[in-house]
Order: C-alpha cells, then structure tokens, then sequence
C-alpha cells in the first residue's frame, strides 16, 4: 500500500528507554489474575512453545495450613489446569516451576518432617499428574527456593541454615531424582539463594545478601560441576533489593525481584556477568516479583503478587521483546541497514547499508542508556549500497566495554536499528 509506514516499535530486551521521543518501555501484553477464594501468592513462572506455568501456594482453609498451587495458562492468558499438592500434617509451600519437554518440576519447602527440609515434585506435563516427590535434609532447616533442568539433571537452589546464619545450598539430581551433587556458597554473612536457571554450560543461582542493615541481589554462575565461576551483587546502600527468580536465554542472564518502594525490579547481565540494563513496574500497590521466564519468541514473562488492599492475588506480566523495524514505502526514501558481521563481535564488525535514493543520513553508535558512543557516518550520501567497519571504539578513540550496543540509522524522517554486542 501506497504511503503504508509500519513500525514495530520495542526494544531488544525489554530493558526500557532508547530513543526517549519514540518509546517509553516494554508494552504489557496481558495481565492475569487468579483469586482461589483465599490468600494466594505465586512464586515461580515457566513456558514452553504453547503455556505458561505458574506455581506458588494457597492457604488451605480446612487443614489450616499452606499448600503447593500450580496453573497452566495458554499463551493467551486462558487457564486451562490447576493443581494442587498437600498433606494434613504440615504446610507446603511451593517456590520454583520449570519445565521440559515431558514433565513439570516444582520444588519448595514442607515441614512435615524434622524441621524444614527441601520438596520436589515432578508432574506430567499435558495434565498435572504427580509423578514422583523427592525430599533434601542437610540435618538442619532446608528450604528450596528454585529449580531447573536441563536434558539429563535437575537442579534444585535454596538456602540452609549452617548454625549461625544462611548459605546458598544448591543440589543436583537425575531424572529419576537420585542426588548427584550438592554445593554450598557463603559469603561469611546471610545468604539466600532464590532461583535457579541452567543453559548448556553453567548454572545460575540468584538470590539477596546482606549488606549492613539492606539486601542486595547477589548472583552466582557455577559450572555443571558446581564448581564457582562468578559471582555478582546488584543493589545500594540507601534501599533494599531482593531477587527471587532467574532465566537464561543464548545471551543473556535476566534477574526480578523487588526493589524500592515495593516496585517490580528485573534486570539483565551478560554471560560474562555485566550488568546490561534494569526496569522496574510499579502499579502503585504493593508489588513483588518472584519469577521471570524467556521464550523462544523472545517474550519475558514475570510473575509475582500484589496488594489490593484487602488480600494478595497472583500477577503475571508478559513483556514485549521486539526489535525496532521500520519498512519504508515502496515509493519514496527507501534505507536498508543490514545485520552487522560478526554479531557478536570482539575487535571489530562490519555494518552494511543501502539507499534508494540520495539524501543527509547519520549513522551512530549508542549504548543501552541511549547514550551516543561512536558517529560512524553523518553527511550527504547518495544512492547505492555502503559498508563501514567499527573498530569497538567511541568518538575520544577508547575502547568500549564488552555490552549491548545499537547502532542506529537515520536518514530524513525514516530510522532503522540494529543491535550490536561485544565480548570480550
């Protein structure tokens, strides 16, 4: 169609603000709340190609006590199952959901036995059915917080209490649920691991520390060994910041929680451990995010609970994750900004582009803040197809820091952008 202008707004990532006088953060796409009668919080969110899944607990009315409370959602928002795990002699409370590609892996906490002591629980996954529910004790009180697998183990975080304070414990099992591993972490003060997500290679728990009288996000990467490979605290001095749930995707490490004034708070680092963006929500109650998922569309859901004032009730928030794509008119100032080569990129990368027609264009480099970096081009270009080659440094000739880049295109009213990242 003649003067058709389609613009696929977003943002790579979902991390907020680039061009403050185009977008204003990552689009909701739907909200959902479940209201079982009583008190319900949620506490971990998974997907797959067709649900979502959300697990946490309810408070069971006739035995007194809490109970594990899982959801299946269709990527619409519609609920198709729920389920729920309980016994009459103790409380359950269930904390981290994930999923593969036969079965639902929930874990928490009951105090059925001596004590707390780590529950997790398999399902099948078309219909909720139990499968089989294996039970950690270190001998002291044990709570799981967050689990994830991959094709042959499943990894289960939390927290134990060593004496004198709280550690990370962190515990593999295989599929059957025989225990392979178990590793703990201490920073020499209070400790407590949350989440847990797993990729081809590492292990990343997430969790709060404490730091004098506040907490801090405090993000570890282990090896399929359980061996230490980084570790990260995200947080300030004026405020607390507590992280709950942690997901992976090729690139990146995405971390929610709660930061001030009760606000949801998510954010990103790279595989490396670099702090790529953060956002927060706030729907001017009291907000708290317990889980975060990606899938393979790129989406990012985020889960938790809120005050309405009277009760607490399950939120969920999907994110939009959509590149920015401008198509031009047929006719008229037609550009064309192809992927950057090598993406990523360690010493340097080839940007390539086109025009219809002649005209002003500017070529920039900017970082996640919407900051300029580099001006790669800015004058009269005419028609015809172009390259230019970034040497990874800015506009004072200094080498930029390992990240996620944007390099933007402008030429006229029309814009195209790309997203660049470099390693190290």
């Amino acid at each position: 169609m003649k003067g058709l202008l389609k613009a696929l707004c977003g943002l790579a990532l979902a991390f907020g603000l680039i061009w403050a006088n185009t977008y204003d953060g990552p689009a909701i796409i739907w909200n959902k709340v479940y209201d079982s009668g009583a008190q319900d919080m949620a506490n971990g969110v998974a997907v797959d190609d067709n649900f979502v899944y959300v697990t946490g607990s309810f408070f069971n009315e006739n035995e007194e006590d809490w109970d594990f409370l899982t959801i299946c959602y269709d990527k619409d928002g519609n609920r198709i199952w729920n389920k729920t795990y309980g016994t009459s002699a103790g409380s359950e409370q269930a904390r981290g959901v994930t999923v593969d590609d036969e079965s639902i892996y929930v874990t928490g906490y009951s105090s059925i036995w001596s004590g707390y002591d780590f529950l997790t629980i398999r399902y099948d996954k078309r219909y909720g059915d139990l499968i089989w529910n294996k039970v950690y004790d270190s001998g002291n009180d044990d709570r799981a917080n967050g689990v994830a697998v991959d094709g042959e183990f499943v990894y289960v975080t939390g927290w134990y209490f060593n004496g004198t304070d709280e550690d990370y414990l962190t515990i593999c099992y295989d599929k059957d649920g025989n225990l392979i591993w178990n590793t703990v972490y201490d920073s020499g003060i209070r400790d407590v691991a949350q989440g847990v997500a797993v990729d081809d290679r590492f292990v990343y728990v997430t969790g709060r520390s404490w730091n004098g009288g506040e907490k801090d996000f405090l993000t570890i990467c282990y090896d399929k060994n359980g061996d230490l490979i980084w570790n990260k605290v995200y947080g300030s001095r004026a405020f607390s910041e507590l992280a709950f749930g942690v997901a992976v995707d090729d690139n990146f490490v995405y971390v929610t929680g709660w930061g001030p004034s009760f606000s949801l708070l998510t954010i990103c680092y790279d595989k490396d451990g670099n702090l790529i963006w953060d956002k927060t929500y706030d729907s001017g109650n009291d907000d708290h995010a317990t889980g975060v998922a990606v899938d393979e569309q790129g989406y990012l859901y985020v889960t938790g609970w809120s005050s309405n004032g009277t009760d607490y009730d399950f939120q969920t928030i999907k994110y939009d994750r959509t590149v920015w794509i401008d198509e031009l008119p047929a006719l008229g100032f037609k550009l064309d900004l192809k992927e950057p080569a090598p993406n990523p990129f360690k010493l340097s990368t080839d940007i390539y582009y086109s025009l219809a027609h002649s005209g002003l264009v500017n070529l920039k480099v900017y970082d996640v803040s919407g900051r300029p970096v580099k001006t790669l081009s800015s004058g009269i270009k005419a028609s015809g197809y172009y390259a230019i080659t970034w040497d990874g440094r800015d506009d004072l000739g200094r080498a930029v820091a390992p990240g996620v880049y944007f390099i933007r295109m402008q030429a006229g009213n029309h814009t195209a952008t790309r997203k660049l990242i470099r390693v190290r």
